[in-house]
C-alpha cells in the first residue's frame, strides 16, 4: 500500500534522493524493495547505492537512451483492434524488479514442477486418457473444449515431451509468496521480449549489472536451440530450424522476429513452407530445402487447414501428416482413426446435417435458395423444373434413414443402397444443371433465336 503523504526528507545517501522510500511501510505487507522503514533489503542495497552514485540527471539520461535503443530496434507491441495506434513503443523501467537468489530458487523449482504436470497432462489427455478415464477430469470439459484437437489423440505417443516451451505469469502475494495467475502453454510469449529488455538495459547500465552480479539469460536461450536441435529426425548436428509467424500484424511479431534472428533460425509464414512426401519444405531461391523443426508461434488450429481450421490461412496444409511421419506416429494415427472410427455418425455429419456446411443436404439447401432466386415473371407461382429436381434431391436425403442405408453391403464391401441414393442424387443433380443451362444461359437462347431467324437459300 502507497501512502502518498508520507515522504522522506533525510538527505543520506542510502535513505534520501534516488533510493529514499516515499511511501509508509505497512507492518504485515510484503515490501519488494523495503525490510523495515529506510532499511532496504540486503539484496537491493548494492544496487540502491549504485543508482545513488549515479544522481537524477545521470539515471533520466539512461532512461532516455534506453527507450531510444528499443525505438532504433523497433521494438513494439501490436494492439488489434486499435484504431489510433497499431503499433505501440515497448516501454521499459530503467528500475527493474530485483529477485534473490534464494527466492528465484523456490520460484524455478515451482515453475518447473508445474511444467513437468502440464506436460504429463497434456500427454495423457492425447494419450491412453487415464485422467478422463478415471473421472480426474471432467470427459465434457477436456472433450469439448474448442481447443482440444480431436485429430491428434493417440498420435503423439512416440514424442518424449509435448510441452516444448511454458511460461506463468506470477504476481506477489500478501504473504510474500509468489502466486501463479495463469499458465500459458499454446505458443507464449515473452521471453524474446525479456531478452531485449535485459539487452537494452545492460548496454546502458554495464557498470550497475557488473557490480551486482545479475544472473545471465544466454544459458537459457542456449540451451533452448539445444532443446529444439534435439527434435530434429534428421541432420541433429546441423539441422534446419525455422520460427513460423503469422506475421507482421500479430501482436507479438517483433519477437518472432527477434528470437530468430538472436537464434539464429529462418523466419517464415505459411506461405514460405509446403508438404510434398510427408514432409516439410521451406521454399527458396535455390529450391525446396528440408525443414526439420518448425518453431510454432501461431495458435494450434491455424496450423493445418486441412485438419483443424478450413480457413486459415496462416497454416501449411498437411502439416499435421508431416509431424505425425516425422515422429513414426502415422501409422498408430490411422489404425487408431480407422479403429474408432464410428460410419453413422460420420455419415449424417457428411450428408444429412443441416447444420454442418460441408453436409450435402446443407449444400443443397444453399442451392434450392439461389434457385428460387432466378428471375420469374411477374405472379408466376408454378414451379419450374429445375426446382422440382433440386426439391426431390433434397428431400430424398432429408428423408434418407442413414442406418438402413449401412444394413446391406455386397461382397466388395459396397453399401448398395447408400451407393444407389447417391448415384441417383447426382442423376438430379446433372439434369437439373443442364435445365438451367437451357432456361438462363445466353448462349443457349441465341441458339435457339438463331435457329428461328434462319433464311433458306430458296428464300432470297
Amino acid at each position: 500500500m502507497i501512502d502518498s503523504d508520507y515522504r522522506v526528507s533525510d538527505p543520506n545517501p542510502v535513505t534520501g534522493g534516488i533510493g529514499a522510500q516515499s511511501y509508509a511501510t505497512q507492518l504485515g505487507s510484503y515490501d519488494e524493495m523495503y525490510a523495515a522503514e529506510q532499511k532496504v533489503l540486503p539484496f537491493w542495497e548494492r544496487f540502491i547505492t549504485a543508482l545513488e552514485t549515479l544522481g537524477h540527471e545521470e539515471l533520466e539520461r539512461r532512461r532516455r537512451e534506453v527507450q531510444r535503443l528499443l525505438r532504433e530496434n523497433g521494438v513494439t507491441y501490436n494492439v488489434y483492434g486499435d484504431s489510433a495506434q497499431l503499433t505501440r513503443p515497448w516501454q521499459l523501467d530503467p528500475v527493474p524488479l530485483l529477485i534473490s537468489s534464494e527466492q528465484w530458487q523456490l520460484i524455478e523449482a515451482g515453475l518447473k514442477q508445474r511444467a513437468e504436470l502440464l506436460d504429463l497432462i497434456l500427454q495423457d489427455i492425447y494419450g491412453a486418457q487415464t485422467l478422463l478415464k478415471k473421472g480426474l477430469l471432467p470427459v465434457e470439459l477436456i472433450l469439448g473444449h474448442p481447443g482440444f484437437l480431436h485429430p491428434c489423440v493417440g498420435a503423439l505417443q512416440n514424442q518424449r515431451r509435448h510441452l516444448t516451451i511454458y511460461s506463468a505469469n506470477f504476481a506477489r502475494g500478501p504473504d510474500g509468496r509468489m502466486w501463479i495467475l495463469d499458465d500459458r502453454t499454446q505458443a507464449p510469449s515473452g521471453f524474446g521480449y525479456a531478452l531485449e529488455n535485459r539487452s537494452a538495459v545492460a548496454r546502458v547500465s554495464t557498470d550497475i549489472f557488473r557490480a551486482t552480479q545479475v544472473r545471465r539469460l544466454s544459458g537459457f536461450f542456449k540451451m533452448f536451440g539445444q532443446s529444439l536441435a534435439a527434435i530434429a529426425g534428421q541432420n541433429k548436428d546441423n539441422p534446419r530450424i525455422v520460427v513460423l509467424t503469422p506475421g507482421p500484424f500479430n501482436e507479438t511479431y517483433f519477437e518472432h522476429a527477434y528470437l530468430a534472428s538472436y537464434l539464429g533460425f529462418t523466419l517464415v509464414q505459411g506461405d514460405d513452407l509446403t508438404v510434398r512426401d510427408g514432409r516439410v519444405w521451406l521454399k527458396s531461391l535455390k529450391g525446396l530445402q528440408p525443414v526439420d523443426v518448425i518453431l510454432r508461434r501461431l495458435d494450434d488450429t491455424f496450423c493445418d487447414p486441412l485438419s483443424f481450421r478450413s480457413d486459415s490461412r496462416l497454416g501449411v496444409a498437411g502439416l499435421l501428416e508431416a509431424v505425425l511421419q516425422a515422429t513414426d506416429s502415422l501409422s498408430i494415427y490411422l489404425r487408431r482413426y480407422r479403429a474408432t472410427i464410428q460410419l453413422p455418425m460420420v455419415l449424417k455429419l457428411l450428408l444429412t446435417d443441416t447444420t454442418h456446411p460441408r453436409s450435402v443436404v446443407y449444400q443443397l439447401g444453399q442451392l434450392s435458395a439461389h434457385i428460387a432466386a432466378f428471375p420469374r415473371e411477374h405472379g408466376e407461382r408454378r414451379l419450374h423444373e429445375e426446382e422440382r429436381l433440386i426439391l426431390k434431391a433434397h428431400t430424398d436425403l432429408r428423408l434418407c434413414d442413414v442406418l438402413a442405408l449401412l444394413q446391406v453391403r455386397d461382397e466388395g464391401g459396397v453399401y448398395n443402397e447408400l451407393d444407389d441414393l447417391l448415384s441417383g442424387t447426382a442423376q438430379v443433380l446433372g439434369r437439373m444443371a443442364e435445365v438451367i443451362a437451357e432456361a438462363y444461359f445466353s448462349h443457349s437462347q441465341s441458339a435457339q433465336l438463331l435457329q428461328a431467324n434462319t433464311v433458306h437459300e430458296d428464300e432470297l
